[in-house]
């Protein structure tokens, strides 16, 4: 069964780990949480914004909305991947003749993102924020909240959105 298998319990499941029987762990600053019955790595303290974008995902599939169609065999471009829970949906999509570009400048979620990621040869993980001009820029992350790092912050919007959760 693939990461759009909705017949699982459960989009997230509450149990969580912090070994690291793989080069991934707390050394690193990540745990596990099951998603979808599956183990994906998040930065630690991140529980509430990677529950909230699981949700979005694989139970709302907002992020196909608006008319947003994949395909077999399409390239897919993630800009703010994130720890790549967008990019393991779409995995099962594309299928193998397809590609996923991730793109995520926060370096915990891209370590979560190339950790969850690491076994789809299709996904391609790049460390870097993507804009309409080159230079250098100040990435904006929020603790327990990977989802909502930006270049061009809104405290009192992303307070707003973040107490809500």
């Amino acid at each position: 069964a693939g990461w759009r298998d909705r017949r699982r319990s459960g989009v997230v499941s509450s149990s969580s780990s912090t070994s690291s029987s793989s080069s991934i762990g707390k050394s690193q600053g990540l745990k596990s949480i099951k998603v979808q019955g599956r183990k994906v790595w998040i930065p630690k303290g991140d529980d509430i914004s990677a529950r909230y974008i699981a949700r979005e995902v694989f139970e709302k599939e907002s992020y196909l909305a608006h008319g947003v169609c994949i395909g077999e065999g399409d390239q897919v471009v993630d800009v703010g991947a994130n720890v790549g829970l967008f990019a393991l949906y779409c995995t099962d999509i594309v299928g193998e003749t397809g590609r996923i570009l991730c793109y995520e400048p926060a370096d915990l979620a891209c370590r979560a993102l190339e950790a969850n990621t690491k076994e789809y040869p299709q996904v391609c993980a790049q460390p870097v924020a993507l804009s309409n001009r080159s230079g250098v820029a100040t990435l904006t992350t929020y603790a327990g909240a990977s989802g909502w790092g930006t270049l061009k912050p809104d405290g009192e919007g992303v307070k707003g959105d973040v107490g809500k959760l």
